[in-house]
């Protein structure tokens, strides 16, 4: 066994790196604690085997003894990478780095072997080129364009959703400003964002949604989602959008609109239908008593009374009268027939609860019907649809009236206020017999009704269209038993400012 000087031999115990010492057969003359840590074995157990047969692994061995068998001949393959197998049964990999020793006659006596454990690093690598294997796969098959851009706003990296979306292709892309996928209004404020950021660091893009116009290659403008984040690369910022193609779902949700907006057309044509008989006798009275008057006037003119121009004089302005009350009627009914996108603004909400009344109790004997009608002073405006808005109202008040139909007690009551939480409310209060429990839960749901004729639709786009208007729609029972459906909407002046 070659003997190593004191000094060391203490040095090779303190070093991080195996080092191990074998003679010219492989034999192991030296194991250094660096070794023992990795194995598990000590340099007792060791001293005097052959390298291959105990710390080898199998499909290692040949290779090894080529190795070994290079360098006892004079040649210097310095470097390799072997798997040594621990006292445990574990696998390391071991990068080598070999030296000779000759002895007094030049012939070599000892090899000496230096390795550092890479096992962990190339574990790390392995899962990182997985990773990042699986990254890119994510990246090339995601519904969203990902485009990586630096501090001067170049494209250095795209996927392949991206050059579908923008029918560029990828080297059309890399390379070049990003501004080319920009409507010009954009592409020239985007250079001032980037210099400011890079500036201030105040963030007004970065980690928020955004809703963007983009241009594709053959300039046709769409509408788009973006998310940018950061990184920062030794020092160099990195950019990455994320880019949704929104024309598909604002075709969508225009078509949905649309449908909605005939739905609604098709709920007043059904509510007006209803309301034919009564809506005739409405009219009648003013075209009755107006044709009475214009009767009365001709008897008046035709006859030598003394004051019979002044007497017709006030009888034609009965007339004007009348004639002004069938006005109010055919208009009210043809607002609310109106077929027509939906139109928002501000509105006072009482004004539309008071004209919604004068549909809903068209031919409606109010004498036998207990009205109470509280509308708060100084209400807040809300942003709503007018037409739609009282719709449902008369919708709601009619139910209102038809459930009493058959009651002992006959009290509506219509109310407006400001809630606690600051929402716009509409109480409409009646007295009929209330929810039966089996359609309490499903109350709005489409095809669910109470009535005998209904189709179960009414409560459904009532809600429907609360909803649209960022509110909500509900029916509870308070203490008294009597059924109350109650509206509460948000008070804003920019909400609902596209849909």
């Amino acid at each position: 066994m070659t003997k190593l000087p004191h000094t060391l031999d203490v040095i090779l115990d303190v070093l991080d790196a195996l080092v191990v010492l074998m003679d010219r057969d492989g034999r192991i003359v030296r194991f250094n604690h660096a070794c023992e840590r990795t194995t598990g074995y000590t340099e007792d157990e060791v001293t005097g085997r052959a390298i291959w047969d105990m710390l080898i692994a199998e499909h290692d061995r040949e290779q090894v003894q080529r190795v070994f068998m290079s360098l006892v001949v004079g040649n210097f393959p310095n470097h390799n990478e072997n798997t040594w197998v621990t006292k445990s049964g574990e696998e390391r990999l071991i990068a080598w780095s070999n030296t000779i020793v000759a002895d007094k006659n030049g012939a070599i006596a000892t090899v000496i072997g230096t390795g550092i454990d890479i096992t962990d690093d190339v574990q790390t690598r392995r899962k990182l080129v997985q990773e990042r294997a699986r990254l890119q796969t994510v990246v090339e098959t995601s519904l969203d364009a990902i485009i990586s851009i630096d501090q001067a706003g170049i494209i250095k990296e795209v996927n392949e959703t991206t050059a579908d979306m923008f029918g560029h292709t990828k080297a059309e892309l890399i390379g070049h400003n990003v501004k080319i996928l920009m409507p010009d209004a954009y592409a020239e404020a985007h250079d001032e964002h980037l210099h400011r950021y890079q500036k201030t660091g105040v963030r007004h893009i970065i980690g928020s949604t955004r809703q963007i116009m983009a241009r594709r290659k053959d300039g046709t403008v769409f509408p788009a989602i973006l998310v940018v984040g950061e990184v920062n690369l030794n020092g160099h910022k990195m950019f990455t959008g994320f880019i949704r193609d929104m024309t598909a779902v604002r075709d969508a949700e225009a078509r949905s609109r649309a449908l909605q907006d005939e739905l609604n057309h098709a709920m007043r044509l059904s509510e007006m239908g209803e309301m034919v008989a009564t809506i005739t006798h409405e009219l009648n009275q003013p075209l009755s008593a107006i044709s009475n008057y214009i009767h009365a006037c001709g008897k008046l003119l035709e006859g030598d009374v003394p004051d019979g121009p002044a007497r017709a004089r006030e009888l034609l302005s009965l007339v004007m009268a009348q004639a002004k009350r069938a006005d109010e009627v055919i208009k009210s009914i043809r607002e609310f027939l109106t077929r027509g996108e939906t139109h928002l603004q501000m509105e006072d909400l009482n004004g539309i609860i008071s004209s919604a009344m004068q549909l809903a109790f068209f031919g409606i004997d109010d004498e036998q019907i207990a009205l109470h009608v509280l509308l708060a002073r100084d209400l807040p405006k809300v942003c709503v649809d007018r037409i739609q808005m009282q719709q449902v109202a008369v919708n709601l008040v009619r139910n209102a009236l038809e459930a009493m139909k058959n009651a002992d007690k006959r009290q509506l009551t219509i109310e407006t206020r400001l809630s606690e939480d600051d929402l716009v409310e509409i109480n409409i209060t009646d007295t009929g017999p209330g929810i039966a429990p089996e359609i309490r839960d499903r109350l709005f749901q489409p095809f669910v009704t109470t009535k005998q004729q209904g189709m179960g639709l009414g409560l459904s786009i009532c809600k429907s269209i609360v909803e649209l208007h960022g509110g909500t729609l509900n029916a509870i029972t308070n203490d008294r038993g009597e059924t109350v459906f109650r509206i509460r909407l948000p008070v804003s002046t920019t909400m609902m400012a596209e849909r």
